[in-house]
């Protein structure tokens, strides 16, 4: 019995390494720029002219909407269910949340940001490197922190950098 558990065991292991081996032979043919293509093709609505910088929308891609001209930095996580439910499973085994996280046009992601699920970020913003956006983004504002919250308007951030 103890052989046939490390047999199944054993054939796991290898069969999530050989689609971890495929899945990255895949992606290797696609860029920061290119990536959208493949995203696309898993369900995610995703616009034109983006610099994408991940390589995996997550479990949920079909819940993934990106607009146009949007920078996304590495490590930056797109979360679109809510985990909790899972305290909950034994009385309520189908409890679970899910929504949508939209990114309208001209955004910048920064580096280990995690965005929420049910987030929509408007245009023209800029989330700084790690934060956790855990609520819908007007337009035209920097946000950073965890959690987010509004630093400045984007037009303040550009003439700040301007002057510099």
């Amino acid at each position: 019995m103890k052989t046939l558990l490390c047999l199944k065991v054993l054939y796991r292991l290898v069969s999530d390494l050989k689609k971890k081996i495929i899945n990255a032979y895949v992606l290797r043919k696609y860029n920061d720029f290119t990536i959208a293509e493949y995203f696309r093709r898993q369900g995610a609505v995703i616009g034109e002219n983006n610099r994408i910088m991940i390589r995996s929308l997550g479990q949920d891609p079909y819940l993934i909407r990106i607009g146009n001209h949007c920078s996304i930095s590495p490590e930056v996580q797109l979360i679109t269910h809510d985990g909790g439910g899972w305290i909950f499973a034994d009385k309520e085994p189908s409890l679970q949340r899910f929504g949508i996280n939209e990114i309208k046009d001209n955004c910048y992601i920064g580096s280990n940001s995690i965005i929420l699920p049910n987030t929509t970020i408007g245009p023209n913003v800029i989330i700084g490197a790690g934060s956790v956006v855990a609520k819908d983004v007007p337009e035209g504002f920097v946000i950073g922190g965890n959690p987010a919250r509004i630093l400045k308007h984007i037009e303040e951030y550009k003439r700040e950098t301007l002057e510099e």
